[in-house]
């Protein structure tokens, strides 16, 4: 009779499988995090011609009708030199150029007092945001070679 169930119990397991009834669920989810939106990020590049500016001292000419000498008065030259900002920030940028001179009675002069460049989101790197600024210098002058002054960009986000 044992050799009889067992060999059952061998047909029945070999049938087929056999549902089993769960008693308890569990509920699955799933949990949202959002990225890193990448924040703010500055960056800009500021390119400037050489800021060497000449100075020609004043002319003496020998005036044989006056026995005296005629004289010119010295002057700076008369170029502008630039400065370009370029935006490859994912931001608005404010440019503001601001000059101190380094010599009593020398006067520096933008062209425009700054400007806004918009953000480079969407642009292709060679078309990025840029403008420029064209600056010059008046004045006294200067009896040797130096430094006249000091120019600042300042960015503001």
């Amino acid at each position: 009779m044992k050799k009889t169930i067992a060999i059952i119990m061998a047909l029945a397991l070999s049938a087929g499988s056999m549902t089993a009834f769960a008693d308890e669920e569990i509920e699955v989810n799933g949990k949202y995090v959002a990225g890193n939106n990448g924040g703010t990020v500055y960056r800009y590049d500021i390119t400037w011609d050489d800021m060497t500016f000449t100075y020609t001292d004043g002319d003496k000419e020998w005036n044989p009708d006056t026995h005296k000498y005629d004289s010119t008065e010295g002057k700076w030259s008369a170029d502008t030199k630039t400065i370009t900002v370029t935006n490859h920030s994912n931001a608005d940028i404010a440019v503001e150029p601001e000059f101190s001179s380094a010599v009593d009675g020398l006067s520096g002069k933008f062209d425009k007092d700054g400007f806004v460049l918009v953000s480079a989101e969407g642009t292709a790197v060679e078309n990025a945001p840029s403008d420029s600024i064209e600056f010059s210098v008046s004045g006294a002058g200067i009896s040797a070679d130096g430094k006249i002054g000091t120019i600042s960009i300042n960015i503001l986000a």
